[in-house]
């Protein structure tokens, strides 16, 4: 992370975390699902069956959190005969991966600069894209308008799951799909017990703000923590409308339904992997239009991140690559790039929403192309400030006194050492004006587009077995047949 930014005291945070552990004990969260409130009872919650009121005491919240993992392990889908690459949680370095948006069901082409209604194969070209970009992690899967809408998540994961290599984040989007998708990771990975060892995805349940849990979610997280996935407890607060309009009141809102659901996880299973995922909206009050780049949105994101972080330990995902704009034009770039800076230096171990436009709603390559040359700046400088002390090698006295006045440091040992760290961009520019002019004098858009353009038409599908292409179809089949009317 980029250090040195602290939005709360260690006096605030524990005042915070005092609160929210009071909450969850006097006034408790809502919750209609027979099998989970068994489970809370039989764990010593205080569970209403008819209200759906859960109370959590504080020594059942304490020995819950216990529990959770602080730190966990990403998997990726593999490619036969290679070696797996996995994301250890926190970063090994200190810094933090990058996540595509979820959810978008419009596009915004490249080719034609125009948008249009998101397709299944444009599912794949982002899986391919996000497969060949250095700096893009995680990846989570659009939403095709071109497939039954009973099974368009079946059908999305399916087709991300074939043409990407990067870890998966799944948002399922009805409750019975949700065995259909963990069964497409399953076979993805060879096998439950592979998924298991080494989880190629994780996935999402949210609460519905304020305080009350569907079903669905529910089951998502009995089901998923069955099959070993890692589970992101989201909460998506709207600042004035669903939570408070502070910052403080939405992050202790936030905190609450998050940690609910960890708590509930624990209970479930004890060691389950939960990344806390707190993304809260700013609304317009002129309109009450719900906005994702508000300075409101980014300082209680930021927020949320590090109060989660230092108060509980847990790892934090939270939306850092996002605007309403709806093209990639230069207010997409500011709020990308100011967004993400804060969320950074606020402790996120996973910046979301990369390649995402207009609240969500649209995906472009472009943008994401931008974003992963973004994220390469932000590690940089994270990698930086860790390097930066007193010490010899980061301040070299002995060379110091012995240059010449007038003289230079380029033959020094010392430069050597460090002269190929340095951030090397691939869009931005580092060039003459007669070289730049020479070149076509293009802008930022016209050379991450032409980028695009030139890695989707390079970009492949990873090879996978058939047998496990054949397996993959069929649970899409089945799925069609078992839940279209």
């Amino acid at each position: 992370m980029i250090r040195g930014w602290n939005l709360m005291s260690d006096t605030e945070i524990e005042e915070l975390a005092d609160r929210t552990a009071t909450f969850l004990s006097e006034r408790g969260v809502e919750l209609h699902h027979p099998g989970m409130l068994d489970i809370l009872k039989r764990a010593g919650a205080q569970a209403d069956g008819e209200t759906g009121i859960v109370r959590f005491p504080r020594a059942l919240q304490e020995a819950a959190l216990a529990a959770a993992p602080r730190g966990l392990t990403l998997g990726r889908p593999q490619i036969p005969g290679t070696d797996p690459i996995e994301l250890p949680l926190p970063h090994p370095e200190g810094s933090f991966y990058l996540c595509t948006g979820t959810g978008a069901r419009g596009y915004h082409d490249p080719q034609t600069g125009t948008y249009r209604a998101l397709t299944l194969d444009d599912v794949r070209t982002w899986g391919c894209l996000a497969s060949v970009l250095e700096n893009i992690d995680l990846c989570a899967f659009p939403t095709p308008t071109d497939v039954p809408p009973e099974t368009v998540d079946v059908h999305a994961l399916r087709a991300l799951l074939e043409s990407t290599t990067r870890h998966v984040w799944i948002q399922p989007h009805t409750r019975e799909t949700v065995p259909f998708l963990l069964d497409l990771c399953a076979a993805r990975s060879g096998g439950k017990e592979e998924l298991e060892k080494r989880p190629l995805a994780s996935v999402i349940a949210c609460s519905l703000t304020p305080f009350r849990f569907k079903a669905m979610d529910i089951d998502i997280i009995l089901r998923a923590s069955g099959y070993g996935l890692p589970i992101h407890a989201s909460s998506l607060p709207v600042l004035g409308g669903t939570s408070p309009i502070t910052t403080a009141g939405t992050v202790l809102a936030a905190a609450v339904e998050v940690l609910a659901m960890v708590i509930m996880a624990q209970l479930h299973r004890p060691g389950t992997a939960v990344i806390a995922l707190a993304t809260a909206l700013g609304m317009d009050m002129l309109s009450g239009r719900a906005v994702k780049a508000s300075p409101e949105a980014m300082l209680t994101n930021a927020a949320c991140a590090q109060f989660i972080s230092r108060a509980y330990r847990l790892p934090v995902h939270t939306a850092a690559l996002t605007t309403d704009s709806f093209v990639p034009d230069g207010q997409a770039m500011v709020e990308h790039s100011v967004y993400a800076l804060m969320v950074a230096a606020a402790g996120a171990s996973i910046l979301g929403r990369a390649g995402e436009l207009e609240a969500a709603k649209t995906f472009s390559p472009l943008q994401l192309i931008v974003d992963d040359e973004n994220a390469g700046l932000l590690r940089r400088l994270s990698s930086l400030q860790l390097g930066f002390g007193l010490d010899e090698e980061s301040l070299p006295w002995e060379d110091l006194l012995s240059v010449a006045p007038g003289g230079h440091f380029l033959e020094d040992e010392h430069t050597l050492r460090h002269c190929r760290e340095a951030f090397r961009p691939g869009l931005f520019l580092r060039k003459s004006r007669d070289e730049w002019e020479a070149g076509g004098g293009k802008d930022l858009a016209e050379r991450a587009r032409e980028r695009a353009m030139e890695l989707i038409a390079a970009s492949a599908a990873p090879p996978i077995p058939d047998s496990m292409v054949e397996e993959l179809q069929r649970i899409v089949a089945e799925a069609d047949r078992r839940l279209i009317g």
